[in-house]
Formats: structure tokens, sequence, C-alpha cells
């Protein structure tokens, strides 16, 4: 193990010294502090750590890539907001792939040079406390990185048991210290058990994960769902296929061809029945529809990308959006009067739109 110098040894503990001692606090006190934020809306919270498992060879890590190198330039995924920082991608397993990945999405967005990301390609035993030299990696760094990934749980572990509730807590107590010596999130890429369900190993990973992510794959797509969401609502299941882009794969929205969740239907009949062909702000759109905004966004910008719904930029910082010609919806029902006790279906089918997989509810 490399030692940390003295310059290194002062810079950590000053910024421990700088750093707000913990305190007792009052309700209102409470009340004041921040609410959460996220590096990527809704996956990845800010400071917080979330726990992405699956499958080998299930896509784990082109979506962990995906999202690290969306943070490194400020790129939004898909649709949700992005918060621009460095990363750190601990590639302790299966280095040599990860340029090919990362060249792959470099070529599938249009990015010519992503200078806010680092590799890191060996294993630092969270486990045992043998993180030193990856400490003094991170702290030669011009600006501290605002993502962490370890990618895996199991190679940055060795001498520990995944089924040991201590030998766990042990492996999160020095990833999060190292995480908050730099203010940084915490992504950790972990596998699923033999039933294929859950996460491999002690329960206590999921007891500590501000988010648990699930990838898995479902037919011809991956399927993504929020397994726990602290503090927030658990968003609706995403579904994903590997594209191959030269000589790897990025990973894309599932086929254009399928099932709408539940509040992607309930969007297109609102401008439908509601606002027409016109041009139409979202915040009307989600007061008619009554979606949360937690899921509102999400499923707006899923219709987007599957050109259903267009989009414009009516001024500098609002968008309008109206029913494209691929989603004019089929008359299936009358609307029931006011008052009567009809029982009709939820929502309608749309003309171009199949009921094979796709990204959506179950």
């Amino acid at each position: 193990m490399i030692p940390l110098t003295p310059e290194q040894e002062a810079a950590c503990l000053a910024e421990v010294q700088d750093s707000d001692p913990p305190r007792l606090l009052t309700l209102d006190q409470l009340a004041d502090l921040p609410e959460p934020s996220y590096l990527v809306e809704d996956f990845i919270r800010a400071r917080g750590m979330t726990v992405l498992y699956g499958p080998s060879g299930g896509g784990k890590s082109f979506a962990a890539l995906d999202w690290s190198l969306c943070i490194a330039t400020g790129q939004p995924f898909y649709g949700q907001a992005v918060q621009q920082g460095p990363v750190v991608y601990i590639a302790a397993e299966g280095a040599s792939g990860y340029y090919s990945r990362a060249q792959a999405w470099c070529n599938s967005r249009g990015v010519a040079e992503v200078p806010d990301f680092r590799f890191w390609i060996e294993a630092p035993n969270f486990f045992r406390s043998e993180t030193t030299a990856l400490e003094v990696a991170l702290a030669e760094l011009d600006k501290p990185p605002v993502l962490i990934v370890i990618d895996t749980l199991a190679r940055c572990l060795v001498g520990g048991d995944e089924n040991s509730a201590r030998d766990i807590g042990l492996f999160i107590q020095n990833a999060e210290k190292l995480a908050k010596r730099h203010g940084s999130a915490l992504l950790i890429v972990h596998h699923t058990g033999k039933s294929g369900e859950l996460e491999r190993g002690s329960s206590a990973l999921r007891g500590a994960a501000d988010t648990m992510l699930c990838l898995k794959p479902d037919g011809a797509n991956l399927k993504l769902t929020c397994e726990k969401q602290k503090d927030a609502a658990e968003f609706d299941p995403w579904r994903f296929h590997l594209e191959p882009q030269n000589e790897s794969c990025v990973i894309r929205l599932g086929d254009d061809v399928g099932r709408l969740s539940d509040h992607e239907q309930r969007i297109l009949e609102t401008v439908s029945e509601s606002f027409g062909t016109e041009w139409v702000s979202a915040t009307k759109v989600k007061e008619v529809s009554d979606i949360p905004k937690s899921s509102f966004y999400r499923s707006l910008n899923t219709l987007v990308e599957r050109n259903l719904i267009e989009e414009r930029q009516a001024t500098k910082h609002r968008k309008e959006y109206r029913l494209t010609q691929t989603a004019n919806p089929v008359p299936s029902r009358p609307k029931p009067s006011h008052g009567t006790t009809e029982t009709v279906p939820s929502h309608p089918p749309f003309s171009g739109v199949g009921h094979g997989t796709g990204r959506g509810q179950e």
C-alpha cells in the first residue's frame, strides 16, 4: 500500500475540520435541510448509495457506464435530467473491454472527449479497507468526483463473505467513508443470487442503499425496475435493449413497438381529448392528467422519444407539446356522463402502438 504524504493527510484533515460537526436538530432545523437531489433523475441520488444488480451478462455494466458518461459530460439520459460532474469508475473486472464500450458511447452521442471521467482498473479491497492507492489518486484530481462506481461488489470484497451482514457492513462502511470524504455518490454493481430474483448475499446491502435497481433480460429487451427508493416514490419500469455500436454495444430504449405504461397512455388520452392538435405546455397536461410529477415528465419524454408526442421550444425556458400523426387515438369507448356508475376501460388503445414488449408497467 502507498502511504499518504503529509500534504495529503493535511488536506484530508482540513476537509474534515471544514465540514459541519454532527449536532442535535430541532424539527424546524430538520425541515430546513435540503431535499435530496439526483445526479441522474430517479436513478442515482447525489451523495447517496445506489445498488444496481442483475444476472451476469445482463447489461449491468453497460447501464452503469452510460449513466457515468452522461454525468461526466452533462448529457441527459433519455430525457432524465443529469447533474454534471467528474466520475471515477472502478472497473474491477473485465477492464480490457471498457475502452470499446466507452468509445461506442461517445460515437453514438457525438461526444469527442470526456475529460471528467477516470477509470481505476484495480480492485480495492473495501472489506479490509485496503484503499490507500485509490485515495492517493483521488486526492490528485483537480476536482473531486461526484460519483464513484464500484463494479463489482464481489471483486472488491476479497476475504469477505457476501452472506455475512458483518462483512457487508464493513464493505459499506469503508466505501461510504471514501465517498463522504469527497462528497461523492456511490453506484455499486452487484450480481443476483442462484434464484436469479434478488441480489446475492446479505440483506444488509439493501437495507443501507438509498436506491435499489434491478436490470434483467425480458424477452429481447432488458427491464429495469426500482425496488427501493428512500424518501421518494418508486418509478415505473424502464425497458432497454443493447444495440451494436462499432465493436461494442450501447444501451437504447426498448423497441418502439410495445405496450405503453398507464401514465404514458393517460398523457396521450389527455392531450387528445383536452387539447386536440393544439400545442400545449407540459404544466397544463400534467394538471389535467393528474399524474405525479415524479412519473409525468419521464413518461412525457418517453412519448417524445417514441415519436408519439411532438416537442418544440416555445420560449427560452418553456417547451410545448402536441400529438404526432402516429399517435392519433382509435375511438374505442364513449365518455360516460357525470354521475353515472358505468365502468369503462381506463385507457383506449392507440394506433401505431402494438402490444408486444416495450417500456412500461407490468
